[in-house]
């Protein structure tokens, strides 16, 4: 009865006992834990850490660039005065109806404005005259240089259109400083019309008066320059326009009564518009004279170039 009783007893006490695997289990889990304790324990004081990297921030910057770039403006307008068609080898013909006296020339007017609104704009305007000598090569002669401030859409309907651009001449060039030119400010309008039932159709005109101011005397000098340049333009489409210009220039010398002018000049361009793109255009024509009588010798080929580089 004892014995039976005894083994009872050791029996329990095994099974009480846990096994070795369940001991190796609980002492790697105990070390797992000790190890996951340390990785997340927090740093002492005597660890350096690396401050955060700040990163510069750029996107002011890039947006101010990115603005003044949209409303950075930059225009190229050039005329080809060409030679007479009587005799291409010549000369343009002159005011008076001779041939021989004017350079076949390119002018060329670069616009550089800033857009402060949608109908405002202003700048600078550089300006160079490339001359083809007869005879004796080529010859490139810079021209004033102008400022200006141009508003557009001052009065607009569906039918009129008016704008209006303020610019001065600085004397840059070598003529204004054999002149003693201080400055030649001006004042443009421009209007356009279109017939209500006949959308094909504009007529429009330019009107500009000039004056000029010098550090002399300026007796004897020109002091007033008006132009006039009504146009009438039939649409054939967006592309193709067909146009006829009449230019006429007036020059007033100081010391003379205000209403003695000299004539600068006044001709005739019938001409055609091609629009290449959405930026560029243009505009082939023939110069007319209309005093005295027509003829190959005094009328000439010219050509307008107009377009946005930026």
């Amino acid at each position: 009865m004892r014995k039976q009783l005894l083994s009872i007893v050791c029996l329990i006490t095994l099974c009480a006992l846990p096994s070795a695997d369940a001991a190796r289990k609980k002492v790697r889990k105990k070390t797992v834990k000790q190890k996951t304790t340390e990785v997340v324990a927090p740093a002492t004081s005597t660890v350096v850490q690396d401050p955060p990297v700040l990163l510069e921030d750029h996107s002011s910057s890039e947006n101010f660039f990115t603005s003044f770039k949209n409303k950075l403006n930059v225009t190229y307008f050039g005329q080809f005065s060409g030679p007479s068609i009587g005799d291409p080898n010549n000369t343009v013909p002159t005011q008076d109806l001779s041939s021989g006296g004017d350079n076949v020339s390119l002018y060329n007017s670069i616009g550089i404005g800033y857009k402060f609104s949608p109908t405002f704009k202003a700048g600078i305007n550089p300006r160079f005259l490339w001359e083809m000598l007869r005879g004796t090569g080529q010859d490139l002669s810079f021209l004033n240089v102008r400022v200006f401030a141009k508003l557009s859409n001052i009065i607009t309907t569906d039918q009129f259109n008016v704008s209006s651009t303020v610019n001065s001449e600085l004397p840059t060039s070598l003529a204004a400083s054999r002149s003693n030119l201080l400055t030649a400010p001006a004042l443009y309008f421009t209007g356009s019309f279109t017939p209500r039932n006949f959308k094909e159709l504009e007529i429009g005109t330019t009107v500009m008066l000039r004056t000029y101011f010098y550090s002399d005397d300026s007796t004897g000098k020109r002091n007033f320059q008006g132009y006039a340049g009504p146009a009438i333009t039939y649409k054939f489409n967006s592309k193709l326009h067909a146009t006829a210009l009449y230019e006429l220039i007036g020059n007033h010398i100081s010391g003379r009564d205000l209403n003695d002018w000299d004539s600068g000049g006044s001709w005739i361009q019938p001409g055609i518009i091609w629009n290449v793109s959405d930026n560029w255009s243009f505009n082939p024509y023939i110069q007319i004279y209309p005093a005295g009588h027509l003829n190959s010798d005094t009328t000439s080929l010219g050509l307008y170039i107009s377009g946005t580089l930026l």
